[in-house]
């Protein structure tokens, strides 16, 4: 069982990581919902890699497949269907 620092300092980078990529992602594509969808988006992408990492830790090809499906799914439910921006 990983210790409460371990836990706490991969929730903090992890968040700080999904924020910077939508962010980015923001920058060439347009979003369905408001802004706030960000925030939202980074966070159910903590709760997902978070589980998928602490509870499969010997199926890491799960982890890996579990966290790019989400991002991938998260993409195309909550950007427009317009790849780039005009």
């Amino acid at each position: 069982m990983a210790n409460i620092i371990t836990i706490i300092t991969f929730i903090i980078v992890y968040l700080i990581h999904n924020l910077l990529f939508y962010k980015i992602l923001l920058q060439t594509m347009e979003l369905k919902f408001k802004n706030y969808t960000v925030y939202i988006l980074s966070g159910i992408n903590v709760l997902v890699a978070g589980v998928a990492v602490f509870l499969l830790v010997d199926y890491s090809v799960w982890v890996y497949l579990s966290i790019v499906l989400v991002y991938c799914s998260t993409t195309v439910i909550c950007f427009r269907e317009n790849i780039l921006k005009r």
